[in-house]
């Protein structure tokens, strides 16, 4: 047979064939490369889940490339109550004087600027304390005592949980419950702080609780410290603390520092001290 002659029905039946399998084949490809994208999707969004930080510098990687290859300007969605927020926090504070930077209060008056704070990085042996008083004729740096004690607790650890810390030493979620004295009232503090274990033994900790009034009366409270472990088991911190409240018995309380000294035994007793920083 030297010439084989096909209908032209049959032709372009065999045409739509091919062109069916061909279709067939580049869905299924596409479909397997969806199912491996969505697997390593699910494995990155699992450790990212793990550490907020990552999240957030992936964001910040992904708008830079989008910058970078497009040359054009990127608009950035955030909620308008988080900018009507932030704006009438930032007035707030400007009006009267008051600067935040790192984790120290800058307060600005009659042409001296106040700063009571501590600093410190997961990798430092110790937090830092600073209070420092800048007079804008006078550079000469003034270091004070603690002021009066604020407030003293006694409580329980009630809860505890392993985090996860991607690339880091242990990390330890603990919540606690306590009661005491605060400006002479008595309150109770309901509080959870995270835990990091450091190269060199020490633990650096952030935490943040409420603290409810006998009168009613109601605080917020953010702070940081740095801890060691005793060979009994007991954990002792020492850190600064920052408080926020729009309670007028309590109003004092949003423009100082509060320097802590707080322990836990083996058993989940805790109790802490917390000073005024002058």
């Amino acid at each position: 047979m030297k010439d084989v002659e096909l209908p032209e029905a049959m032709q372009q039946v065999m045409a739509m064939q091919a062109e069916a399998i061909r279709e067939k084949r580049a869905r299924i490809i596409k479909a397997e490369a969806e199912l491996e994208a969505s697997e390593k999707l699910a494995a990155a969004s699992a450790k990212m889940a793990g550490n907020p930080a990552a999240l957030e510098l992936r964001r910040m990687q992904m708008i830079a490339e989008v910058g970078a290859e497009n040359n054009s300007t990127t608009v950035l969605m955030i909620p308008s109550e988080f900018a009507t927020l932030s704006k009438t926090l930032s007035e707030y504070l400007r009006e009267r004087g008051f600067r935040w930077r790192d984790r120290a209060l800058f307060h600005n008056a009659g042409g001296t600027t106040s700063c009571r704070g501590a600093w410190g990085t997961d990798s430092s042996t110790s937090a830092r304390l600073t209070d420092a008083t800048w007079s804008r004729n006078d550079s000469t740096r003034r270091i004070s005592m603690l002021g009066e004690r604020i407030s003293a607790e006694s409580g329980k650890v009630t809860a505890q949980r392993v985090l996860p810390n991607p690339g880091g030493g242990p990390k330890m979620e603990t919540s606690f419950q306590a009661t005491g004295k605060l400006l002479g009232e008595d309150e109770t503090d309901t509080g959870t702080y995270s835990a990091v274990v450091r190269p060199d033994g020490t633990l650096y900790g952030e935490g943040q609780g409420v603290v409810m009034g006998k009168n009613g009366d109601l605080a917020t409270w953010i702070g940081q410290g740095v801890g060691t472990i005793k060979k009994d088991g007991s954990v002792s911190y020492r850190g600064a603390l920052y408080y926020q409240t729009s309670s007028p018995r309590w109003s004092r309380l949003n423009s100082i520092a509060g320097i802590f000294e707080y322990e836990v035994d083996a058993q989940g007793n805790a109790r802490s001290e917390i000073s005024e920083w002058k």
